[in-house]
This record gives structure tokens, sequence and C-alpha cells, in this order.
């Protein structure tokens, strides 16, 4: 992203600026904890993108909002656990999670500003995994805005409610 085509965005009206998950990879600890002090050449290079954005937002008389995209749990997993291990998920995921919020917050960038969008039209059965997912992320982080886009998702509607309990943004097709 250029200057320019940031600024044409922003003349377009649009609501977030898209950061990949693919981005918010840290190095692991001795015991397969992920070690938040050590990240890696792409979350390094993204605090520059995120600070370039800042600045030109500020050129501009705004202040950009950022969504973590897309359906970063698919993309957590192929990163830390692509044998989709449950105990994995529930060790790691909250440490993702806290990846996620302690680079953009180092950049400057609060949590009301950025959202992290879970899952991007998920399967119709994965209710349970859904509201596991956001429940954790929401115990370690309970700041952090969470973002889920359900396509042709059929739901009962105690399933919206309970999901709604933890979740802050929705798409909904």
């Amino acid at each position: 992203l250029t200057e320019e085509a940031f600024g044409y965005q922003v003349q377009l009206g649009a609501e977030y600026f898209n950061l990949t998950p693919w981005n918010f990879i840290y190095g692991k600890d001795e015991a397969g904890n992920l070690d938040l002090s050590r990240p890696e050449k792409n979350a390094v290079k993204m605090k520059k993108t995120i600070a370039e954005h800042l600045k030109w937002g500020g050129k501009l008389g705004i202040r950009p909002q950022f969504l973590v995209c897309y359906s970063t749990v698919d993309i957590f997993r192929k990163l830390y656990n692509p044998k989709k291990d449950p105990e994995k998920d529930r060790k790691l995921w909250p440490q993702f999670v806290l990846g996620i919020k302690k680079l953009m917050n180092e950049c400057g960038v609060s949590d009301a500003e950025y959202a992290i969008e879970t899952y991007d039209e998920p399967p119709s059965d994965g209710f349970a995994e859904m509201l596991s997912f956001h429940k954790a992320a929401k115990a370690v982080a309970p700041t952090v805005r969470l973002e889920i886009t359900l396509g042709h998702h059929k739901m009962k509607m105690e399933e919206y409610v309970q999901l709604g309990e933890v979740t802050d943004e929705w798409i909904v097709w």
C-alpha cells in the first residue's frame, strides 16, 4: 500500500485497513509456548506498515482502524497447530491473541482501534468451536474486539445469543 492508495481508500470511505494474521509470528520457548518477546521478521516488518498507516492517517486528519483478517483461527492453526490438536488450540490460541494485542498496542493502536476476524464463513456445524475460541480469546484479552463473518450460516437463536456475549462485530450474509 502506498500513501497515495491509502489516501484513495480514505476518500472512498474505507472503514478498516486489513492486516494479515500470517504476519503475527512469534518464536517459541522450550515449553512450546509462544515467546511474545521474540517477534519474527514478518511481525517486525508489520510494525513499520502500521506506523506508516498511522502517519498517513494523521496527515489526512483521521485515525486508521485495523482489521486482522481473514479467518484468523484458520491461519493460527496453519502457523502453530496444523494437525488441529485440541490441546494445542487451548494452549496456543490465547497466546496468539495476546501476541496480536501486544504488537498492536506497541504500535500505539488501542484495542478499540482494531478487530480480529476470527472466522470467515465457517461451516454450519462450527458453533461449539467458534464459541470456544471466542471465550478463550476474551478470557485473556477482554478488551480485544472479535469479529465474525457468517455466510449462509444457520444457527439457533440461542446460539447467536451465546456467541454474541463474546463477539463484538458481525458480518452476516
